[in-house]
């Protein structure tokens, strides 16, 4: 009978560490939205990238290009094979001209997330998204990671972006 419990124990304790490795969202090292400085982005990227049986890749970047608000999309995807996407993939792709509402829109899907510093790997990594966010410097823009407050925020972007490209 003891054994049994402490056989149960163990797996209980398995559990709960495969249960927290497993979480879908990184918890934000900062949490005050304040150190965004919306009102300072000039770029901001989205990636997803899949790579094995049914690859797909998504980008958004939203910037500033003389004085314009810009959103550029590109979809690539393979079906029935494995493997990286590549040019040839290409799905859909294009670019928009946003308008201050648009723009202040994208911001505000932001504004509850929370930047950090970026990490660099060189392990291979998941399909992400990664999220990278643009700041003015001196010289080059500061990059910061971007991340969601929660996946329901991240998606409520998502969805935006698909209806941007939409427009195109």
């Amino acid at each position: 009978m003891k054994s049994k419990v402490v056989l149960l124990f163990i797996v209980c304790a398995l559990a709960g560490t495969v249960l927290a490795a497993c979480q879908t969202e990184e918890e934000p090292v900062m949490d005050d939205p304040k150190d965004l400085r919306l009102e300072e982005v000039v770029d901001f990227y989205y990636t997803y990238n899949w790579v094995g049986y049914n690859a797909k890749y998504q980008r958004y970047r939203f910037y500033i290009e003389d004085g314009k608000y810009m959103f550029f999309y590109e979809t690539r995807g393979t079906e029935d094979d494995y493997g990286w996407n590549t040019e040839d993939d290409i799905i859909t792709s294009g670019t928009v001209e946003l308008t201050a509402e648009d723009w202040t829109t994208f911001l505000g899907f932001l504004e509850n997330g929370s930047v950090r510093e970026p990490e660099e790997s060189l392990e291979d990594g998941d399909a992400g998204p990664w999220m990278f966010i643009y700041y003015p410097g001196e010289g080059d823009p500061v990059r910061m990671e971007y991340l969601f407050a929660t996946p329901g925020d991240r998606t409520a972007f998502e969805e935006y972006c698909a209806a941007l490209a939409q427009t195109d």
